[in-house]
């Protein structure tokens, strides 16, 4: 079995992968005795079992050719490799389920390096949450209105509103001025967006998982004064017992 070492998306690191199929194309020059070529494969994680397709290349008066210093084979992948990726929230399946919808997109568009696309998405998102919260009427051109909305309930802060309002005009410019954000701010933008998914979704959820504790000792009290109680009856019927009237 040939394997070789590649980035798997699935276990999220280096894994040796079987070549299942392989093609190879080759051009030869024989008055140069040089040749070059394409090399296709269908690869294998011999860990998760996923199945992904590589491609590369060689000439043979290459200098470099071969993998890199850490072993790990070079080429072009599908699906590409998600090294240095944003991730999706861990928490994201708590979102309702057209934010979640929403938020996935725009993270995959992010990662394939789709930054006028991810720029709408990100709007879309923010829009969707004031829809959602009620800071926002369908139909009506007032985001802005909806954005500070969200700061009059205190789910952010008017400074942080702020700042959402300018992730709000980046989705403006590139919906309609084709204008594609830089991927730093794109980068910055999905930040902020997620720490407000988990202000308003994330948050509120996890802790109602978490126990009251008043509600425990109260409960924990009264447990105690039951037995108490039960434990004072019990020793005034051994007491009447002991010293019956005579």
């Amino acid at each position: 079995m040939n394997t070789i070492k590649v980035h798997c998306n699935s276990c999220n690191r280096d894994t040796d992968h079987n070549i299942v199929k392989e093609h190879l194309v080759i051009y030869e020059d024989k008055k140069y005795n040089t040749d070059w070529g394409d090399r296709y494969q269908i690869i294998s994680c011999l860990g998760c079992k996923t199945v992904s397709f590589r491609q590369d290349s060689w000439y043979s008066e290459a200098l470099d050719e071969g993998d890199g210093d850490d072993g790990v084979a070079s080429g072009t992948f599908y699906p590409p490799r998600n090294i240095n990726e944003h991730e999706r929230m861990l928490e994201y399946h708590l979102l309702p389920q057209d934010l979640k919808r929403i938020y996935c997109e725009t993270v995959d568009a992010l990662n394939n390096r789709l930054p006028t696309i991810s720029a709408i998405g990100l709007r879309t998102i923010v829009e969707a949450i004031c829809l959602e919260q009620k800071t926002k009427m369908p139909n009506k051109n007032d985001l802005e209105e909806g954005i500070y909305g969200l700061a009059d309930k205190e789910y952010l802060s008017k400074k942080q509103a702020d700042i959402l309002h300018k992730c709000r005009l980046m989705g403006n410019d590139a919906a309609h001025e084709i204008v594609a954000p830089d991927t730093d701010h794109l980068d910055a933008a999905i930040e902020i967006v997620e720490i407000l998914l988990k202000a308003i979704y994330v948050i509120p959820t996890l802790a109602e998982r978490i126990p009251n504790r008043s509600n425990n000792n109260n409960n924990n009290n009264n447990n105690n004064n039951k037995k108490r109680n039960r434990n004072r009856n019990r020793n005034r019927k051994k007491n009447r017992n002991n010293n019956p009237i005579s």
